[in-house]
Formats: structure tokens, sequence, C-alpha cells
């Protein structure tokens, strides 16, 4: 592990993050990483050597801190797990190692973490299989899988097979095993640790490894899902035969099927998954939804839906569009804003709230759905009375708009940033043909613009999205 990589992966760490069990924080090493960096690259090279982490990069520490509701229920506190910085630097440096191979051996239904995917791709597939189904009564079914504790429930043992059968270079899987040779975790309790207690599976929250290890053990699943000819693919327009059977951010994996046999067939996979890896899918909150017209009985063990069902924290409808979307939003919004009304907060704080809580949250669902005239006015009401603490204002909104010099306010245009990070996303899909999702998003860039009176190609009429080449 060369001084350039670990160098990197210093400036990568976050400041003002809790220390782990050794108490160093990371600001420690930013300061003084001139001085000390030969020594800590000699440190891992000795790990590596000897085949043994340091006593304090084995233990972690776990927190609880409350999440919502009655909190005498455990299950309403959510654990946090404190890791030594040195080992964060360690994984931060193998994770440059292992982006490199991810390309090639992910395929490209897995977007989280992958160089040059994003959950946009899962975001506009959903959107637009389930757009692309109702306009044709085509048969659709999305099978959304919940995992209780999916990442803590990875098997180790299982972990390593799916790396050397992936050809994985010997050295990053040797260092893998280090990560999880022995490794163990005390509790916090009323400021008194416990004894600590051994780690025997799962991936470790707060390792920088975690979410990319996570990924590489999804992989035999869903290939098994991919490659299976009992769950016939859903065939998208545009993209020379290309077909949809599973799609997965992380956790959260969505299964596509079009008539019963692929929803049975999956369930047989879903099963055998667990047998081999000791996952758990919670069958009660696994949704099934279906779109389309089906001709035919299915029977299955998940509920069943056919109106909304939420991927990705964004409810998606039958009809492929996002009035329900936007109304739960505003009202999460306004949710959040109550939080905050109880304080007096100045002008620039006000303005600080809007770009920190509120223009996130609206941009997340702005990216699928763009508001329509209506729901863009509620927004604005709903932003300028964040600002001026009733319906009256003060100032003409262009001037609040324009940046803090002068006495300007710097409110940001949120309606303005959605319609630019619509065209950007654009722009983005259209050049890269070899994705799904830009398949896709040919196909339902016209619906918007017949939406607004601006198109005139009627999606319910066969036609060719392929013409012959000449």
């Amino acid at each position: 592990m060369s001084i350039e990589e670990l160098t990197r992966a210093v400036h990568y760490i976050n400041k003002q993050k809790a220390p782990g069990p050794d108490g160093i924080p990371g600001e420690f090493y930013q300061t003084f990483w001139n001085l000390i960096k030969n020594d800590v690259a000699e440190v891992f090279q000795a790990i590596y050597r000897e085949r043994r982490l340091g006593e304090s990069m084995r233990q972690s520490t776990i927190t609880l801190i409350p999440k919502k509701g009655d909190l005498k229920d455990l299950r309403n506190w959510r654990p946090i797990n404190l890791l030594s910085v040195d080992y964060k630097i360690m994984t931060k440096a193998l994770t440059k190692r292992f982006q490199s191979h991810l390309p090639t051996v992910i395929a490209a239904y897995q977007t989280c973490i992958i160089p040059e995917r994003s959950i946009n791709d899962n975001l506009l597939l959903v959107r637009d299989v389930i757009l692309h189904s109702q306009e044709r009564g085509s048969p659709l079914g999305l099978l959304s899988l919940d995992q209780e504790k999916a990442f803590d429930r990875v098997s180790h043992g299982f972990l390593q097979g799916v790396l050397k059968k992936m050809n994985f270079p010997q050295h990053l899987i040797n260092w893998t095993n280090l990560c999880y040779q022995n490794i163990s975790s005390r509790v916090l309790v009323n400021n008194i640790l416990t004894d600590p207690f051994p780690i025997r599976s799962g991936v470790r929250q707060g390792c920088p490894l975690a979410p990319l290890l996570y990924v590489i053990y999804l992989e035999p699943f869903l290939e098994r899902i991919r490659t299976s000819p009992g769950i016939p693919s859903y065939q998208l327009p545009g993209a020379g035969g290309e077909s949809l059977r599973v799609m997965a951010y992380m956790d959260d994996i969505t299964i596509v099927g079009t008539d019963s046999r692929s929803i049975t067939t999956a369930t047989k996979a879903v099963d055998d998954y667990c047998a081999a890896t000791d996952a758990l899918v919670n069958r009660g909150k696994s949704e099934l939804f279906l779109s389309g017209h089906w001709h035919e009985t299915l029977t299955t063990s998940f509920p069943v839906k056919t109106e909304t069902i939420k991927l990705l924290g964004i409810p998606f409808q039958r009809d492929g569009g996002g009035s329900t979307s936007w109304a739960e939003t505003i009202c999460h919004v306004q949710r959040k804003i109550c939080e905050w009304s109880a304080r007096s907060l100045t002008m620039t704080g006000k303005t600080l709230i809007l770009k920190a809580i509120v223009l996130p949250i609206l941009l997340y669902l702005g990216r699928v759905f763009p508001p329509d005239k209506a729901t863009s006015k509620k927004i604005e009401r709903l932003m300028f009375t964040i600002v001026w603490g009733s319906k009256m204002e003060r100032l003409q909104r262009s001037t609040l708009y324009k940046t803090a010099e002068n006495g300007r306010k710097g409110v940001p245009d949120i309606l303005n940033i959605i319609k630019a990070q619509q065209l950007s996303n654009l722009v983005k899909t259209f050049n890269k043909p070899d994705r799904k999702a830009s398949f896709f998003e040919r196909h339902y860039a016209t619906p918007i613009l017949r939406t607004l009176g601006m198109g005139t190609i009627d999606h319910t009429v066969p036609y060719s999205w392929d013409p012959t080449k000449v």
C-alpha cells in the first residue's frame, strides 16, 4: 500500500466525526500526516505481512441514538458503529483498488458505488417501465424485497467464495480476510463499555469497504435472476433487444416479472438465496406491485399492491404520474419546517434551512417527476411562507433569489434548480446509449412534451424504435 494511496485516503476522511476505540480523531491524521505518513505505511505493511490487524483496528464501539417512536422499544434506537480512523484510512485505500475492478464484474442492473452509475438509473427505470406497461397494457410485476438486517447477515464465508469466483486479485482477497478476521465490538451503555463480543457475520458499519463488499456479495443472486429462463424479461423499447429482469441499489432489490410463473420462479430463487447466505427476506414487508393487464390468476405469498408502490423512498403510482409523490413530499417538508418554526430564526437562518433541508428533499423527487404548474405554485408558496413567516411578502421574489451580496438574501430558486437538474439528467442519459435508463428516457420524454402540448406521438400505436439500417 503506497504512501500516495494513503495520502488520497486521508484527504477523504470526514472531519468532526467521533473517534473509534483508540480515541484518535481524523483531524490528527490530516494535521500531522506529513510527519507520520511513513510510519503509518510501515504499520500497514507489517499488518499485511503478519496477517493480523492491530487490537484497536479489530474492535469497534457501538452506541445507540434515538430514531423515533417509543424509546422503551429497542427497535426505535439506531446503532452507530465507531471504527478507528487508521482502519478507515487503510480500507479507503483498498476501496479505490476494488473500484477499478467493479465495472467488469458487476452487471449494469446494480448501480450503487459503481463508477458512472447512479440511483437515477433505477428511479428512471421504475418510472418508465410502469408508464410503458400502462400505455401498452403489458403485464408487469415489480417484486420489491425487504431484507431484515441485510448488512448484518452477510456470510463471510460466502463473501470469500464470491471474491475468488470473480477472480479478484489475491492481495485484495487477503486484505478482505484481514479486515474481517477475529473482529469484535463493544456496546456503550450509560457511558459504560460492555465486554467485547465476536462478530462472525455482516459488513462493518462505517467501514469504507462495506457497501462495496455488499454489492459484490449480492451479485450471484442477481445474476441468477437475470439469467433464469423461468422469469420472462420485460422488453425495453428502443434497446436493440435489451430486456429487464432485476435492478438493485444496495439492499433495495426489485425483481421484474411478466406472468405468474416468473413470480413463482423469483420466489424460489429468493428462498435458495436465503438458504445459501443466511439472508432473511421479510415477506410481510416485501411487496408485489402489478401493472398493465393481467389475464391470469396470480398466487403468491407476498402482499399484492395495484395502485402505489414505494421504491428507494419514492411512491410510484399505477398511472406513472407523480401527483401522490409530490403531495406526500410537500407534507413531509411541512413537518420538517414545523420542527424549526418554534425557533426565532433570522432570514439567513431560514435561507440555510431551505438549502440544507428543503432543497435536497425536493430535488430527490424532482429528478424523477417534474412538478406540474399546480405543484410548482404550492412549492413557491411554501418556500416564501417559510422565508417571511406569513403569506405577506415584503420584497420581490427576484430580489430574494439574487446572491447574498449588497444585502440580497440568496434564497435558492428551487423550481429552476429542479428544471436544471432535469435537463442535466436528460443530457447525461442521452449520452449513455448503452444504459437501460437511456432507452426508456427517449420513450418518457415524449409523454412529458405531450402533456405540455408540445408532443404529437401517440404511444398507444405501435411503431418501430429500431428502424432498419440502410
